[in-house]
């Protein structure tokens, strides 16, 4: 089977797993949880309030911020033989300004970060046209881009991958993990695992943020680790600054990412750079529009949101990454840590595996909402499949030479 077929087909098993589960709803089926479907729950209300906030905003001034996106689309056209990076950097300025316009004219928002909901008020528009953009609409386009997003991450994982060792074999093992995910979930902490929509969540079927935000922080980052042209690395920039309008913590994996392509060429990271900051309108028009939660230690009825005393609990009690999952995880991720020898990829894989950790592990809610992790999941894949590589090429080399 060639690269790309491979990906072809993980992609195809990764977006088929909550299909299937989607198909059988209401109906257990023993190897994946039950979903059910009706009202949205959890934090997907207010990403849907805000899709539907923005879209309103479209028809007061709102609507001058289609004007300003249509300007970056002439300015790109326009630029487009001078250089392929700058013309897709003017583009994406004049869709962010013009994006900022429509979020500074929308109501307030109940959500903490714009980023998704902006995404799926963009594939609802045509549904609003039709009349359809109710719940039922708004589940099935946020189920198309969600599922989309899963399938890129899987193919950014597997180039992540590439780039960091050189090896087909070890970055399709850790694309392999990937797709595969919720299938072998259960095996980190058991059924807990697919506990408080957890599995909903990473499949696609929650409309939350973590397949938007996992797959921007991976495709970003593996494109940091490609081969540094000046588009590749605007692509990055784009990616990794959008990020950061999706969940503010992905800013920690775009840095790590800044720094890995400083140290290797400091004069190619300009693109990188750019493209981050041509996508800051977004979450700046965001800021007073916001009525979310505080990434901050502020304290409610509850307790501190962020507390050391949280980082005890947020692993030992996690609802899927328990210690049965440290266990699983973490000792061959270390081993592949050790033996990867392209060692400059291993400051950028190593960050983007601890950049949510770092943060994380001491919230409060951590420990019953195990998705805030996933957008680092697949360096810590990518990892693990090295470190698995190296056990095997061991274990054979100690076979033979008992022989």
């Amino acid at each position: 089977m060639t690269w790309r077929a491979a990906l072809l087909a993980l992609c195809a098993v990764r977006i088929g797993i909550p299909l299937v589960a989607l198909a059988a709803e209401g109906h257990s089926l023993h190897v994946l949880p039950r979903f059910d479907y009706g009202p949205f729950t959890g934090d997907a209300p207010a990403y849907y309030s805000t899709a539907r906030a923005l879209i309103s905003a479209l028809a007061g001034p709102g609507a001058i911020g289609v004007v300003i996106g249509a300007a970056g689309v002439v300015a790109a056209w326009w630029l487009r033989r001078r250089s392929s990076a700058v013309a897709l950097l003017a583009l994406a300025l004049g869709l962010a300004l013009g994006a900022a316009v429509v979020i500074s004219q929308s109501e307030a928002s109940p959500a903490g970060a714009v980023g998704w909901s902006l995404v799926w008020a963009v594939s609802l528009l045509p549904l609003r046209a039709l009349q359809v953009a109710g719940h039922d609409g708004a589940f099935a386009s946020g189920l198309v881009l969600s599922l989309l997003a899963n399938a890129v991450t899987v193919v950014a994982t597997a180039y992540a991958g590439l780039a960091a060792t050189g090896r087909r074999g070890v970055a399709l093992g850790a694309a392999a993990l990937m797709a595969l995910f919720p299938l072998w979930m259960w095996l980190l902490n058991g059924a807990s695992g697919w506990g408080n929509g957890t599995w909903a969540t990473d499949a696609g079927l929650h409309m939350t943020t973590e397949p938007l935000s996992t797959a921007l922080v991976a495709v970003g980052c593996a494109l940091a680790l490609g081969r540094p042209t000046p588009l590749r690395l605007a692509c990055a920039g784009l990616a990794l600054g959008y990020a950061f309008s999706v969940r503010p913590t992905n800013g920690i994996a775009g840095v790590a990412a800044l720094a890995y392509v400083v140290w290797r060429e400091r004069r190619a990271a300009w693109p990188l750079v750019a493209g981050a900051v041509v996508v800051a309108p977004v979450w700046i028009a965001f800021l007073p529009r916001r009525t979310g939660y505080e990434l901050k230690p502020v304290s409610d009825a509850g307790g501190a949101l962020f507390s050391p005393s949280y980082f005890g609990s947020s692993w030992a009690d996690s609802i899927l990454w328990g210690p049965r999952a440290l266990a699983i995880l973490v000792p061959l991720a270390l081993v592949g840590a050790l033996v990867l020898r392209r060692r400059p990829a291993l400051l950028l894989l190593g960050a983007w595996a601890v950049s949510n950790p770092a943060v994380y592990s001491f919230a409060r809610a951590t420990v019953e909402h195990p998705r805030y992790l996933f957008a680092s999941l697949p360096a810590v894949l990518v990892l693990w499949a090295v470190g698995v590589a190296a056990v095997v090429t061991a274990l054979r080399g100690r076979a033979v030479n008992l022989s």
